[in-house]
């Protein structure tokens, strides 16, 4: 097995053939922190280390049960059990790398028709670049199952993927919830890692969109509810899923929608840290923080899903262009689009929900995901939601600020400022001032009246 040393020198020697180092800078470096030498002078990235580590530098274990041969990492073998009888694993005596073990066949479809992990595979249904999903059957429970199976040649590219692809089964089997889709089984079966769950047979809400464009407002609203109250679980256990789109969103009988797929979900305390190099999530609907690659909470889930709900709602997304075009979008400080630009015939109240749900600033967006779910349901049952309550707020503030109303006021004030009002006369006065008038006109009437009756007005 290579020791540290080992490895430090192959290294070195990649370096020199790449002509990235010469042996005049190893004096520089210092041998006992190789690795961060480089680093630090900016001849490698820390990606890069990391890949090199991951990628090239891997030994073979045998089990000493069973007699099984799997891969390891060199330095992470001591403590490993294998996965089919949980016996120690021992690191054989010859250094062996990938390209001297056998590994299966990567054929697209290649298990169809076979047995695999007591699951008789039937079809091919999808799968990305680092893991392909099948329709199969349980042997025993006669029982319907996805089976979810790493891709060996990406298995072997990236070791540390296949903890990342177990710990998904492990966080998803915490969670038992209508909306969430279920795990059966985890494990390694022929040399293949796998995870056995629920399958679910209305397909995604990707395939869905794929064939109508865009759904009914009602429909999509429920969808989003499903979503919104599975986030609820997953939030109530510290959980954060970071990659909600409509590909790992399916939909079971009458449109329920199920979340699947927590390969990158992060506990709430450890996604609340920087996620380092690599930005996590998919970019079209990845918040701005993640764009940005800052610290995660619950509210860049609820930014997803709202950034999902626009999607299903206009048929198209705010932001267009490449990955990276995308995240410099969306890591701007520029406002999102409203919904009911693109689709005037979406309700006020929905508008008001999607906008919401993606503000740039998480402060100003819902705060968690129970209080999405409140305004939904408001929404379905024909009530005002509490962020169109506080848009409507908002635009009245607004006006008042911007004086339309009350223009002659300000330029009262305006004018007020140059030159002094003139000072208005007291109430008292005025009625004063009455009273002497008709006392003066009563006055009158009775002289008038006395000289009527003294015959005063006879003629002679």
């Amino acid at each position: 097995m290579a020791s540290i040393s080992d490895i430090e020198k192959d290294y070195i020697e990649r370096l020199l053939r790449r002509g990235l180092l010469t042996k005049e800078s190893l004096d520089v470096l210092g041998s006992k922190s190789l690795f961060d030498g480089l680093i630090r002078k900016e001849i490698v990235s820390a990606q890069d280390v990391t890949e090199y580590f991951e990628s090239r530098f891997l030994t073979a274990a045998k089990c000493s049960s069973c007699g099984r041969k799997r891969l390891v990492g060199v330095l992470d073998y001591k403590g490993a059990v294998c996965s089919a009888c949980r016996g120690p694993l021992k690191p054989l005596e010859s250094r062996e790398t990938l390209r001297d073990l056998e590994i299966p066949a990567e054929s697209e479809g290649h298990l169809v028709g076979k047995t695999f992990a007591r699951h008789y595979v039937e079809k091919l249904v999808g799968g990305g670049t680092n893991a392909a999903v099948y329709r199969a059957r349980h042997t025993g429970l006669n029982r319907l199952a996805a089976l979810k199976i790493l891709r060996p040649n990406f298995a072997r590219r990236h070791v540390s993927y296949i903890e990342r692809f177990l710990k998904e089964a492990r966080i998803v089997a915490q969670m038992k919830h209508p909306n969430i889709v279920e795990v059966y089984d985890v494990g390694e079966d022929q040399g293949l890692y796998y995870i056995a769950m629920e399958y679910v047979t209305g397909g995604s809400l990707a395939d869905r969109l794929k064939n109508l464009g865009n759904l009914w407002e009602e429909e999509a609203l429920k969808v989003a509810l499903d979503v919104a109250a599975a986030l609820v679980s997953a939030h109530s256990l510290g959980l954060v899923h970071l990659d909600i789109k409509p590909d790992n969103i399916m939909l079971a009988d009458a449109g329920r929608g199920k979340l699947s797929d927590f390969g990158l979900a992060g506990e709430m305390e450890l996604a609340g840290l920087p996620a380092g190099d690599k930005i996590r999530g998919t970019a079209p609907y990845m918040s701005p923080e993640q764009a940005r690659n800052e610290s995660l909470d619950e509210r860049s889930d609820i930014y997803s899903l709202g950034m999902t709900l626009f999607r299903m709602l206009s048929g198209k997304l705010p932001y267009a262009g490449s990955s990276s075009e995308v995240r410099k979008q969306q890591a701007s400080k520029s406002r999102v689009p409203r919904v009911r630009a693109m689709m005037p015939e979406i309700s006020r109240e929905t508008d008001a929900l999607v906008w919401k749900m993606v503000r740039k600033n998480r402060l100003a967006r819902y705060q968690s995901a129970v209080a999405v779910c409140d305004d939904i349901k408001l929404i379905l049952k024909g009530k005002a939601p509490l962020a169109l309550g506080e848009r409507l707020e908002r635009l009245k503030r607004t006006k008042k600020r911007s004086g339309k109303k009350g223009e002659p006021k300000k330029k009262a004030r305006m004018a007020s400022a140059s030159a002094p009002a003139p000072r208005k006369k007291p109430l008292k006065d005025y009625t004063f001032s009455m009273g002497i008038i008709v006392l003066s006109i009563s006055t009158i009437l009775l002289i008038l009246i006395l000289c009527y009756a003294l015959g005063l007005f006879k003629s002679g």
